[in-house]
């Protein structure tokens, strides 16, 4: 059915499939076309929904842009799970995501958070990084070896930034 959210739950309620899946902002949109909630992916499956990605060259030539930008990126996440009032603000304002209201874009960001970890988020579990490794490369691809996490994925700048923003959060 594709990326359109708006036509795949029009599918479901016209019986042309049995269910989909959906960002949590999307699922206050589904439940009030009178569509149920099946699951939470995050509840099953604890892996990171999304991803950063760079270059080689980016990433020799200016690595203190790329800290800069995940730190920002962090605190920015941080802040959506902290202040979900203020969050949704800012949503309405900044986003133009039409008529949401204000309860709506809360509600989609406290179920947004579920699957944000706790202190300083960023790294994925390695049970996570295991389920993406096996559930998106190895089954589709039909791969019987174990796949090392490092030839997929370099965390390197990640734990620093993390690990960065720890120190500053318990020196407070």
């Amino acid at each position: 059915m594709g990326a359109d959210a708006g036509r795949r739950i029009q599918a479901i309620k016209s019986g042309y499939i049995h269910a989909t899946l959906l960002d949590p902002g999307t699922l206050s949109y589904a439940e009030k076309e009178g569509l149920n909630v099946l699951a939470f992916m995050g509840d099953l499956f604890p892996f990171p929904f999304q991803a950063f990605a760079t270059t080689d060259k980016k990433l020799k030539e200016n690595p203190e842009q790329v800290r800069r930008w995940l730190r920002a990126m962090v605190n920015a996440l941080m802040f959506v799970r902290d202040q979900p009032e203020e969050a949704a603000e800012v949503g309405i304002k900044r986003l133009r995501v039409g008529n949401v209201t204000k309860s709506a874009m809360v509600e989609s960001i406290r179920r947004y958070n579920r699957a944000v970890a706790a202190g300083v988020p960023g790294l994925p579990s390695s049970e996570g990084i295991r389920n993406v490794i096996d559930y998106e490369v190895r089954q589709p691809l039909k791969i019987e070896r174990e796949i090392p996490q490092e030839s997929l994925m370099n965390l390197k700048f990640m734990e620093q930034v993390k690990a960065e923003l720890e120190s500053k959060k318990t020196s407070r």
